[in-house]
């Protein structure tokens, strides 16, 4: 037994540094590609902050410049600040700060910081003395790297204000100085605001997009996706992968899966609704199902497939639906004889993406597995065509609550296909599936893009259907968000809720259905009570959202300022009535 264990021992550390290699020749490799190509200071800080993450497995990693340097060769703090902490709900549990020395002088030119390390179960531990070792062999190759961006930053300096720049930090430490400008502007440049509410529903905000701001929790249902920028967007993305352990099943590196994410937002137009945020929406609500534990067999070609159908199922939407295509015979239509045109579109746009070999996510599938995962994502992005509901929901009927929990490798086809389309359908449905104030946030923006689509077809003459038209309205606005919840969502939502009966997520789901739908039904009625009712939702709201701001209500201070403009519309269609 002595000698077995001893051999199981030396296997487990040999296979310990041959994964440490890999990592490390991973970190080698992005270094490399930084050397030889000509980034820009954004591009860079994303790609050391990625060999960090390959280096050594932790919740956070950051990178200083200039603003926070350390003149020894340790970090000792014996006053840890915990407001970062307490204002994020993150919990610090261990940290590792490094510097970085210029290459010459041995100056400070920056700070290397990571927090929380992972080991390979999952838990927070502290970090080791390998682990320092390893951080330290980092932070020598970032220097090299660091003096050939300096030298680029010694120009972009002359924007700066040098004696501003010289006063803060010694001259080794100027072009840092111009590299951290550089890069926050680079940065400000993805921030997404969210648009102005013309229902008066969605308090008008910025988003708070400070370094914090990715201290998001990426497995919590009711995250808030209109909050994050696209990068934060594709960095969850790849996590969302590695929490299956995709990368290491499929063989795939991060520049590929960052390569792919990046193609895929980039082909999402800027519509209202229809765009890259509620794409990946529908991926965060597909990953969190997929991690439910009243599942079967599933196989990680089935989740990559899955997950890809997600974060690909509107790609290159124009911002309205088949009806709109057919009625104006586009070339979609043509295209596609009218038949699932905007799916089938997306179904192609996506293999389109996939062909292309450095965001090929299934390029080490053989023919008869690549067929299968090409099925998963053709009939799951088809199924999102609402023409396609009652047929789905039909068939989700006609199954034992147990079917999905009991899948394995030996069940039908049909069965999997069945699963994998209800799932995409719910993640598309999801938007009213959410915490009121999150609720209203895409709701506003679909009845933006259902009054523009009105608006297209009234200046073509064509018929608006029933539920596009008067959206100017918000208690009409109101009422057809009620129709949908009380006839597509809530209905739908029962049924797929009786294959995981335990999911708390989906629970959770159904708790802010009625909580939405509540809301809609007090804003589509302009009786006395109902708007009472309504001020009072509006003023939780507005707590929620804005506890701290004195100015959110109007000069009497009895009625929200978010709720005003609704009421005053409310009281304007009565008398019109």
């Amino acid at each position: 037994m002595s000698e077995s264990t001893g051999i199981s021992l030396a296997q487990a550390a040999l296979l310990n540094q041959v994964m440490r290699d890999r990592r490390q020749a991973q970190v080698d490799k992005i270094f490399i590609e930084v050397l030889s190509k000509r980034c820009s200071t954004h591009k860079f800080i994303i790609n050391v902050m990625k060999a960090a993450q390959f280096l050594l497995d932790m919740q956070r990693f950051s990178l200083y410049l200039v603003d926070w340097t350390t003149t020894t060769g340790r970090y000792d703090y014996p006053k840890f600040q915990k407001d970062i902490d307490l204002s994020t709900g993150f919990r610090t549990k261990s940290v590792l700060c490094m510097p970085v020395y210029s290459t010459q002088d041995r100056v400070v030119i920056g700070v290397v910081q990571g927090i929380n390390r992972v080991n390979n179960r999952g838990d927070i531990v502290p970090f080791s003395n390998d682990d320092l070792k390893l951080m330290g062999q980092f932070c020598d190759q970032l220097s090299v790297v660091l003096r050939q961006m300096m030298m680029e930053a010694s120009i972009t300096k002359m924007n700066v204000d040098r004696k501003s720049a010289l006063d803060r930090k010694s001259s080794t430490a100027v072009p840092v100085f111009a590299l951290a400008n550089e890069y926050r502007t680079a940065l400000a440049t993805e921030i997404k605001l969210d648009h102005g509410s013309s229902t008066g529903w969605v308090l008008p905000e910025e988003m708070d997009h400070d370094e914090h701001a990715h201290m998001v929790r990426s497995n919590a249902w009711d995250i808030d996706v209109l909050s994050l920028s696209e990068l934060e967007m594709t960095q969850m993305f790849e996590m969302c992968l590695e929490q299956f352990n995709l990368l290491e099943e499929h063989d795939l590196d991060s520049t590929k899966v960052q390569t792919f994410i990046g193609k895929v937002a980039g082909q999402y137009l800027d519509n209202p609704y229809h765009n890259f945020h509620h794409a990946f929406h529908v991926f965060h609500t597909v990953h969190c199902i997929l991690r439910s534990k009243n599942l079967g067999f599933l196989s990680s070609t089935n989740v990559l497939s899955s997950l890809i159908a997600a974060i690909c199922h509107d790609i290159d939407h124009p911002g309205n639906n088949n009806a709109y295509e057919k009625e104006t015979d586009s070339d979609l239509a043509i295209l596609y004889s009218d038949d699932s045109v905007l799916e089938r579109h997306h179904c192609a746009v996506t293999f389109k993406i996939l062909k292309e070999d450095d965001c090929n996510l299934l390029s080490d599938m053989n023919r008869a597995t690549f067929q299968q995962s090409r099925a998963i994502i053709i009939n799951a992005i088809l199924a999102t065509d609402m023409s396609q509901h009652a047929d789905l929901s039909r068939t989700l009927n006609g199954l034992s609550e147990d079917t999905f929990e009991t899948m394995s490798q030996e069940s039908n086809s049909s069965v999997y296909n069945t699963f994998f389309s209800a799932i995409l359908h719910t993640g598309d449905l999801s938007g009213q599936a959410v915490p009121l104030r999150l609720a209203l946030k895409w709701g506003d923006r679909v009845i933006e893009e259902f009054k523009e689509q009105a608006r297209k077809e009234t200046l073509r003459g064509l018929t608006v259907a029933p539920f596009m038209i008067n959206l100017e309205s918000p208690s009409r606005a109101a009422n057809v968000q009620k129709g949908y919840i009380d006839f597509i969502l809530k209905p739908w939502w029962l049924q797929f809720l009786r294959f995981f009966p335990d999911n708390a997520d989906l629970q959770s789901g159904l708790a802010s259905i009625e909580e939405v739908r509540a809301f809609y039904s007090a804003a589509a009625d302009p009786n006395e009570k109902t708007k009472q009712e309504l001020k009072v939702r509006m003023e939780a709201i507005t707590v929620t959202e804005e506890a701290d701001d004195e100015d959110a209500t109007d000069a009497s201070g009895s009625i929200p300022r978010v709720g005003v403009d609704l009421l005053k519309k409310r009281e304007d269609d009565v008398k019109a009535t």
